[in-house]
């Protein structure tokens, strides 16, 4: 597995080279890069020992901010009674919405024993930092594309693989393309590669790099990088999502993108991210997701609302745009 992430990883380096600044790492995310060197230089020289060492522990480690909600694991395994206080109230809060919302079993949370999860242990299944986030996320994509033969959804910026992981437990002939920066990429390709199995993901690099919806295979997933979706054909997916990020990139990097968004979704654009004006991180000032310029001809807003978590005072806000015709 890790030999695969490492080529992979090579290969999206070696094409990342010269590109514009609209898709290199910027705003918060280019902070962030820089305290996961380890892994990076371990990929890049091909020691392949030192990479799995790491990746097999993402959940707990230096690339833990991925999964980090409320609390990190540090400040858990530290003792910090405080953090633990917060994490047990947040998660319960937020698993007591889920299941008030789906009225599914909480073992539907379960997360794959990739890369030494961790989280607070209700009726006998260990729901993970965010888990009952993407797992509502995923049952609503299903409902916007779920009754097509081969749905196929595109993440910008995926994470670690949580969203998708949901999602195609319930949709196994669908497609999840995600697009992120070649140093998340690999994480979210270890991820995949243990959850579903390695003949069901495909990295960048091992073949043709998807242009077309006809290139495309039922039932795999697909990480690529970032910059890849520059390439992808016009209304080439179902359904494009992003969470958290979008707001955290830069104003060079989001005109881009939305750029992207809008060309190659065919359906719906569904996207969660911060909604407050002055909020500053690392020095970068978080982009209000109400400002996102899209054509309203093109992809009109059809529905917002706040956070079901964190409710109408927090942060953050869903948003869904529809193509009005679809073809």
């Amino acid at each position: 597995m890790v030999e695969r992430v490492a080529e992979s990883y090579r290969a999206m380096k070696r094409d990342q080279a010269g590109l514009p600044l609209a898709w290199l790492p910027a705003g918060e995310w280019a902070i962030a890069l820089r305290s996961r060197t380890d892994l990076y230089d371990a990929l890049s020289e091909d020691r392949i020992e030192p990479a799995a060492d790491i990746l097999s522990g993402f959940w707990r480690n230096e690339l833990a901010p991925i999964v980090k909600e409320y609390a990190t694991h540090a400040a858990l395994a530290a003792g910090d009674d405080e953090a633990a206080r917060r994490f047990l109230h947040n998660v319960v809060r937020n698993w007591l919405i889920w299941r008030a919302l789906t009225n599914a079993p909480t073992a539907a949370l379960a997360t794959p024993p990739v890369g030494n999860p961790w989280g607070c242990m209700i009726e006998g299944t260990v729901v993970a930092p965010k888990a009952s986030r993407y797992h509502l996320m995923a049952r609503e994509l299903a409902g916007m594309v779920g009754s097509l033969s081969t749905p196929v959804v595109a993440e910008i910026g995926g994470g670690y693989g949580g969203l998708a992981e949901f999602f195609l437990r319930d949709q196994p002939h669908g497609v999840w393309l995600d697009y992120d920066l070649p140093e998340t990429a690999v994480i979210a390709a270890f991820f995949h590669l243990g959850s579903r199995g390695g003949d069901r993901v495909v990295l960048y690099g091992e073949g043709p790099t998807p242009t077309r919806r006809d290139m495309l295979r039922p039932g795999l997933t697909y990480i690529m990088p970032n910059y890849a979706i520059r390439d992808l054909a016009p209304l080439s997916v179902d359904a494009a999502v992003n969470m958290f990020s979008l707001s955290e990139v830069g104003r060079e990097p989001l005109a881009a993108y939305l750029e992207r968004i809008e060309a190659i979704t065919a359906g719906w654009f569904v996207h969660h991210n911060m909604d407050r004006p002055g909020v500053v991180q690392h020095g970068h000032e978080r982009i209000p997701a109400s400002t996102f310029r899209l054509d309203p001809r093109a992809l009109p807003l059809v529905a917002t609302g706040f956070d079901p978590f964190h409710g109408p005072d927090g942060d953050y806000r869903w948003f869904i745009h529809r193509r009005s015709e679809r073809p």
